[in-house]
């Protein structure tokens, strides 16, 4: 899948910005650095203990092939990525850039009801459901 086709699928309409070749070839989407492979989209996230765009170098030398950021990034830090998209909230973009680089998984998900002993599609958990 191509990132532009990443990025239209999941319904991001208006980007900040994006800079280099959106039709690049994405294999796999990656929040951590230190689990990128060759072919990733690495997507910078904002952490209570740390922001993912202090590791976008790191990210790029194990073989990112474009990033999601919600920052304006130099490009000089990343001379062999091959795109940069920047959206308002890489947090808020990252659960649905993967659920449909992924292809949807959980709406295959069943979820047993041990109270009814029956099969729901989907359980809601919350105050008196636990």
């Amino acid at each position: 899948m191509t990132l532009s086709e990443l990025v239209n699928a999941a319904g991001i309409r208006r980007p900040v910005a994006v800079y280099g070749d959106p039709h690049v070839s994405v294999t796999g989407v990656q929040n951590d650095s230190r689990k990128v492979i060759p072919g990733d989209l690495f997507v910078c996230c904002v952490g209570c203990k740390t922001d993912g765009h202090l590791y976008i170098a790191d990210a790029v030398r194990k073989g990112a092939v474009a990033v999601l950021s919600s920052k304006e990034v130099h490009l000089d830090l990343m001379p062999h990525c091959g795109a940069l998209v920047v959206v308002q909230s890489t947090n808020s973009v990252l659960p649905v850039i993967a659920a449909t680089f992924y292809k949807n998984p959980s709406r295959k998900m069943s979820v047993w009801d041990h109270r009814n002993e029956r099969q729901n599609d989907y359980v809601a958990l919350g105050e008196g459901n636990l």
